[in-house]
């Protein structure tokens, strides 16, 4: 009888903080003998080689080259000869696909729901969501991005082996900070569109499905002030997934050249838009000023909206941070504007310098039709805009995701949703819920998606 466990590094007389893995020297599927050497580390002081304590097999590896050792984690998980021992509190489920820790393979395991529980492989999520004391892989270059730009990678979706977070799943969540040459790569494969309206084009970025189906096309809005970019971890993980999406820089922003000076405006012209997308089903995905435009269109759609999910979003309440607003459109240094965009997330994430630069040159050059949209939507910290009527009359799934710190639209607005619609409020996440906490969002949209 064999059984299946952890390979954890044992002491090795030198300090394994920060330690490296080199290189493996047992592939997956290949035996070894009891002090045969696994792998190589690279610790401050030299590299050295890793023995097995006894004889097995290599079933799956939990690190790849260039990743960082976490004190007391596994590295792999092997077979070995034996009977397993009794299980213990808090036992991590097996290898994705495998058995649980500690079973007896060709075993029972007892009920269909615990079958179940132990095949389902581990899913990256949100530190929120994780277990607690759960550590998250994280590659040592996508560590050092994380730390230059202020994103906590413990949050983040991996998209490496083993669900590690790498280096573009950093430039993903970080769209807002704009790190120099690190948000192009995830643009990468996508036809770019200017959508003709009667107010002029809407640029837009689309990637059609991976395999023909029912599968909606996700379609994506952002929010005042903001661009397509800001959706970039959505991107991501849409297209990892085989899903078609389209994602459109509003009239006025980005690189769109239409413009619009009234919340109506800009509905109708993005309405304008969507028929160049197709007639299959289509599913919005809103956050904040985005979520309320997504919620008036949703009505418009029939039977083509499959589901509506909406980050942060305005119109179901009257406060607005106003001094946000104003402060946005009338910054008069970068450093003004840095301390705006700083309240969009909990951990403060700042863009560059160059960034903000060229954000202030954008506003000002927008600046007038921007501050007559604003008004349209907020006027002295009140919102002039009420989407509940079209959310009570819709039939099609709807979620709500908000973070419990946000600084612009309080939570508690979401409260007032129809008792149907599915909330999820996020503890420790700001005003961009779907860049701050990037896993529980793309979790609620495969569940509004499966609906």
């Amino acid at each position: 009888m064999s059984y299946r466990k952890p390979f954890v590094v044992p002491r090795i007389g030198e300090s394994l903080d920060g330690a490296r893995l080199v290189n493996w020297l047992v592939e997956p599927g290949q035996s070894f003998r009891a002090e045969d050497m696994l792998l190589e580390l690279e610790t401050d002081k030299s590299v050295v080689e890793v023995p097995a304590g006894e004889a097995g097999v290599l079933v799956e590896r939990l690190l790849g080259k260039g990743d960082v050792l976490q004190p007391d984690s596994p590295v792999a998980w092997i077979e070995v000869e034996g009977e397993a021992p009794p299980e213990q509190p808090g036992d991590a489920s097996g290898p994705a696909g495998g058995e649980a820790a500690g079973e007896a393979v060709g075993t029972a395991a007892g009920t269909a729901a615990d079958q179940a529980a132990a095949a389902e492989p581990a899913r990256p999520a949100a530190a929120a969501a994780r277990a607690p004391g759960r550590r998250v892989a994280v590659t040592p270059a996508a560590r050092q991005l994380a730390a230059r730009l202020g994103v906590d990678a413990a949050r983040l979706l991996g998209s490496g082996p083993g669900g590690r977070v790498v280096r573009a799943d950093v430039a993903a969540a970080a769209a807002i900070a704009r790190p120099a040459g690190d948000t192009a790569a995830w643009q990468a494969g996508m036809e770019r569109l200017d959508l003709a309206t009667s107010a002029g084009a809407l640029h837009a970025l689309r990637c059609a499905a991976a395999a023909e189906g029912p599968a909606p096309t996700l379609v994506l809005l952002h929010g005042l002030f903001g661009d397509l970019d800001t959706w970039a971890g959505t991107i991501v993980s849409a297209r990892r997934a085989g899903l078609g999406v389209v994602a459109l820089d509003l009239p006025g922003h980005g690189r769109s050249q239409a413009s619009a000076r009234s919340f109506g405006e800009l509905v109708d012209t993005v309405a304008q838009a969507l028929p160049a997308l197709g007639d299959g089903p289509l599913a919005l995905v809103g956050h904040s000023l985005g979520a309320a435009l997504a919620t008036r269109i949703a009505g418009r759609l029939g039977q083509r909206l499959r589901s509506l999910t909406l980050f942060a979003p305005l119109g179901l309440g009257t406060e607005i941070n106003q001094s946000f607003v104003d402060g946005m459109l009338h910054a008069a240094s970068d450093e003004a504007l840095a301390r705006e965009v700083g309240k969009l997330t909990a951990q403060r994430t700042l863009p560059s310098a160059g960034y903000l630069g060229e954000l202030r040159q954008r506003l000002a050059a927008r600046g007038e039709a921007l501050a007559q949209l604003c008004a349209s939507v907020s006027r002295h910290g009140v919102q002039q805009i009420d989407v509940l009527p079209e959310l009570q009359a819709l039939a099609a799934p709807v979620s709500i995701v908000h973070g419990r710190d946000d600084e612009i639209i309080a939570w508690q607005h979401a409260l007032r949703a129809p008792a149907r619609v599915a909330l999820h409020l996020v503890p420790g996440v700001g005003h961009m819920p779907q860049v701050e906490a990037m896993a529980v969002a793309w979790e609620v949209l495969q569940r509004a998606l499966r609906a």
